[in-house]
């Protein structure tokens, strides 16, 4: 939740906003706004931030107030350029920041055209905004109250008068004549303006807002909105160019429906067309370089996106608005209001290999994942994406020297190279929904596909001897479902707690297998067996629980348990019998329940600093993951996993939730098997978050 504070020379106004929608808390003078922050905070305990203006407290005096609440805290401040609205005020820094914030939520009700933004209250102010966004000016002029104290502070026989009460055309008394002077010499004032300005700019639009907006009896063709929050709407923006609430907006007369399609919605649309084509190629062409692919599915990719690969992984019970978090399709439920969200992450890493006193180093380079969200709904989000599922890549050779030639007679000495490449990919599309506060659930549906082949060529000293030439292929076409649930709860104004969980459904692929034994003489096929399997795979089902700490949005801590029950899953394999001859068949065998803990942080010294280095995010993360595959019969290797990573904010004039995450990866893969294979790898992730304002869709009634 969101509170908004406008200070202005007598009084403050506070309105909070929860799923879009203003709600007024508070209208207090100056001097009762710590009572009031009090009594708003014990009532509202899920306020996380509160954004604010003045005109004429003190500056240092209000933020000390407010940092005592423990909410995030940001402050509007004139300058040449807010939130695309460009100021042509020859002082932006005398101009009044309630002027600004009403321009910003004016805007944001009526994206296009020319703005007149008219606020009544202490005074009376008259600001324009071009469709452009530059804001060409304004005037001030005394407001109701001011004009009857006046009238009757600077004359002896003058009476004051309330401005409520009749109001004719003509005054029929002093007390009638003093109000209609004022109201509609205001009203006529008004209508003055905007007749003038049309005649300048051509058609406007005028809102109306401030406490004495009702008073003036404006005809509805001078003014085409009256709305009571417009300053509150305007602090609800993220300052920077992104709206951070879907507020709606009062008319008078009649209801319209207002779809704005902005530039760069069918931009970055565009972009991820032309993403998801070309890395959907290069998926099929990069992935691991180790033998332990050779078994099962291959290594299984992680899942992780941007930000919480610099966590290990970590992301079961973490959710933020402003990012991607395929671990838990839940999270798409806190995506921020009509905002668009693009990830795409490579990496690049140099693996070490050693067994007994050999070693070998390799460098090689992956995708990683391509990910868009975005919220089409209250409470409502939307996410797709591709990621590789997991990687077969390898190629090593081996020799054996204790055959026997023909007759019984001299050496024969064989050659064997094991080569192997392919892997699965998924692609999904995912919902995330939030039927009652503090509890969300979400699903992905994808698509997983690919194909893989395994060979081994053994080649003889002697040229009388065929090489033998043994491949195994497969193809997947299947789908994949995971269901995720997050519930969180405040505990005070600070801590939020979330307990997150994870199903992934396990069932049959759709799969076929292929298995070549050929004897080959010259470069070319004398003889060859093939044996074909149909529907050989299976995915295990998968279950995870997490648990996340929040403090204050600035120290997030997450602590995930996933269990995968390879176990219970199958796939084919090629298996010698008790009288030597050789099977190819469907096993069960092959697998082994995996589990996987991790454990992540990330700290942000003040995310809602005006700065930059202050939002920068530091993350680290462990993890451990025992084996699926089993290799030659025994457990495949563990997988220790450490992680730093850091969150570099990209600012400019239209945006500030683009981050460029960059996090370093260590791994080591121990085998259960002394002098076994033991795998190193040294990983750099980089990827790009980037958020951008896509659309706004309003209903203007």
């Amino acid at each position: 939740m969101l509170l908004t504070l406008d200070i202005g020379n007598t009084r403050a106004k506070l309105v909070s906003f929860l799923d879009g929608r203003p709600r007024p808390e508070a209208v207090c003078a100056v001097a009762e706004l710590p009572a009031a922050l009090a009594q708003i905070g014990a009532r509202c305990p899920s306020i996380e931030a509160v954004h604010w203006c003045s005109v004429g407290a003190d500056i240092a005096a209000v933020e000390h107030m407010l940092s005592r609440t423990g909410w995030a805290a940001r402050r509007l401040v004139p300058a040449a350029e807010v939130n695309g609205v460009h100021l042509d005020y020859r002082t932006p820094q005398t101009l009044g920041a309630d002027r600004l914030a009403a321009v910003l939520g004016a805007r944001c009700l009526q994206p296009t055209g020319h703005l007149l933004v008219i606020d009544a209250g202490t005074c009376i102010t008259f600001d324009v905004l071009l469709a452009d966004g530059h804001y060409v000016g304004g005037n001030i002029s005394p407001g109701v109250d001011m004009r009857l104290a006046a009238m009757h502070a600077h004359t002896s026989r003058l009476p004051h008068v309330d401005a409520r009460g009749e109001l004719p055309l003509l005054g029929f008394d002093t007390p009638t004549a003093l109000r209609s002077g004022v109201l509609r010499g205001i009203a006529f004032e008004i209508e003055g303006y905007v007749r003038r300005l049309r005649e300048e700019y051509g058609p406007i639009t005028t809102f109306l807002t401030g406490g004495n907006r009702s008073d003036f009896p404006v005809s509805a063709e001078s003014c085409t909105f009256a709305d009571e929050y417009l300053v509150a709407r305007g602090l609800a923006t993220d300052f920077w160019g992104t709206l951070l609430l879907n507020p709606p907006m009062s008319r008078r007369h009649y209801t319209l429906y207002i779809i704005v399609s902005s530039p760069s919605m069918k931009k970055y649309f565009l972009l991820l067309l032309a993403a998801v084509s070309f890395l959907g190629t290069f998926a099929q062409e990069t992935g691991v370089s180790t033998p332990y692919s050779r078994y099962g599915v291959g290594v299984l990719n992680d899942p992780s996106l941007g930000f919480n690969k610099g966590m290990a992984g970590t992301g079961i019970a973490l959710s933020d608005s402003r990012r991607l978090n395929f671990a838990n399709p839940a999270s798409y439920a806190r995506f921020d209001s009509l905002s668009f969200l693009f990830d795409v992450g490579v990496t690049l890493q140099a693996d070490h290999r050693s067994a007994g006193k050999a070693s070998y180093n390799d460098n090689r380079a992956q995708f990683d994942y391509l990910a868009a969200g975005f919220r089409v709904a209250p409470r409502l989000g939307f996410s797709l994406g591709l990621r590789p599922f997991s990687s077969v890549g390898y190629e090593l050779s081996t020799e054996n020297t204790s055959l026997s030639g023909s007759g019984g007679s001299g050496a024969l000495t064989s050659a064997t190279r094991y080569t192997g490449d392919g892997g699965l990919h998924q692609v999904y599309a995912g919902l995330g929904y939030m039927p009652l506060r503090g509890l969300s659930l979400g699903v992905n549906a994808g698509y997983l596909w690919g194909t893989t082949t395994h060979t081994a060529y053994t080649q003889f000293s002697s040229a009388s001897t065929d090489a033998l030439r043994r491949s195994y292929a497969y193809e997947v076409r299947s789908y994949t479902v995971d269901l995720g649930a997050q519930w969180s709860q405040r505990i005070g104004r600070r801590n939020e707690f979330t307990l997150g969980l994870v199903y992934g459904l396990g069932h049959d692929l759709h799969s076929s297998a292929d298995f070549y034994n050929q004897r080959i003489s010259s470069g070319a096929i004398q003889s060859g067996d093939t044996v074909s399997l149909r529907n050989v795979f299976s995915l295990p089902r998968t279950i995870g629980v997490g648990l996340g700490w929040n403090y204050a949005n600035r120290l997030r801590l997450g602590l995930d348990y996933t269990l995968q029950q390879w176990s219970r899953a199958f796939a084919p394999s090629l298996e010698t019998l008790a009288d030597g001859s050789q099977v190819f068949r469907k096993a069960d065998h092959l697998f082994t329940d995996r589990h996987r803990v991790s454990f992540g942080a990330e700290y942000t010294p003040d995310p809602e600093a005006l700065s930059w280095a202050p939002r920068v995010r530091y993350r680290l993360g462990l993890s451990y993951a025992g084996p699926y595959a089993k290799v030659d019969g025994h457990d495949g290797p563990k997988s220790y996993v450490a992680t730093l990573g850091v969150g570099l904010p990209i600012i400019n004039s239209r945006n500030n939730r683009s981050v460029l995450n960059v996090s370093a990866r260590y791994e080591l893969l121990q085998p259960a098997v002394t002098g076994a294979l033991k795998e190193q790898f040294f990983g750099l992730s980089i990827g790009l978050s980037f958020g951008e304002k896509w659309f706004d869709k309003w209903k203007v009634e």
